[in-house]
């Protein structure tokens, strides 16, 4: 399956989202974790709700579903298959 991990630089920024009450300003909004996964449709979906997804924080990656794992709502790759993707 294909993922987007975010690169270990990136990590404690933000995705910025529009402000509803102030046309043209941005606000802070989630907050991205360095080596995390996204689906491409998780990422689109923050884009239709109003986040500015810098695409350049995010190495494309393919592994299988079931190497990966959840820690308090963020998806990462199993310590054991990390090896194949960092550096």
């Amino acid at each position: 399956m294909t993922y987007y991990r975010v690169k270990p630089e990136h990590d404690n920024k933000y995705f910025m989202r529009r402000c509803k009450n102030h046309p043209g300003a941005l606000e802070y909004g989630r907050v991205i974790i360095g080596n995390e996964l996204f689906t491409e449709k998780e990422l689109y979906r923050k884009e239709d709700a109003g986040y500015i997804v810098p695409w350049y924080y995010f190495d494309r990656i393919e592994i299988s579903k079931q190497k990966t794992y959840f820690f308090f709502g963020a998806r990462f790759i199993q310590h054991k298959y990390r090896s194949q993707f960092y550096k």
